[in-house]
């Protein structure tokens, strides 16, 4: 399993921080309260509640589709790598080492929805 050193975690938060501030993203203010949100809730349950994350996720069905819209939540995230071409699947330059919160997504159907508010176009592999 992945162990976050103290090097990844402030280089992969600096990144977040400028992409959050640096990427206007189109959405109401209500809208990036509810991503906000999201964002923290997945953080603060992936790393105090992982049972209550296993368990909730255990009745999700489907797969990843790789639209890449879980990255875009809020901002796009640094590390998401656009396809090539069109019509091809979106890559993580880091998903080997991937934060525990981006490994457990979706957790709930809330993750689902959120991920709907800025992944409008593209249907999401995942259900409750």
């Amino acid at each position: 399993m992945f162990t976050m050193t103290p090097f990844f975690f402030f280089r992969t938060f600096r990144l977040h921080v400028r992409a959050f501030f640096s990427r206007p993203t189109g959405l109401s203010l209500g809208d990036r309260t509810v991503l906000a949100w999201g964002k923290i809730r997945r953080l603060l349950l992936t790393a105090f509640a992982p049972d209550y994350v296993r368990r909730r996720k255990e009745p999700m069905k489907g797969k990843c589709a790789q639209c890449g819209a879980c990255c875009k939540l809020l901002y796009v995230c640094p590390h998401l790598e656009s396809p090539e071409e069109p019509g091809m699947a979106y890559k993580c330059a880091i998903y080997e080492e991937r934060p525990r919160n981006c490994r457990a997504f979706p957790i709930d159907g809330r993750d689902i929805r959120d991920r709907d508010l800025v992944g409008r176009t593209d249907k999401c592999g995942y259900h409750c």
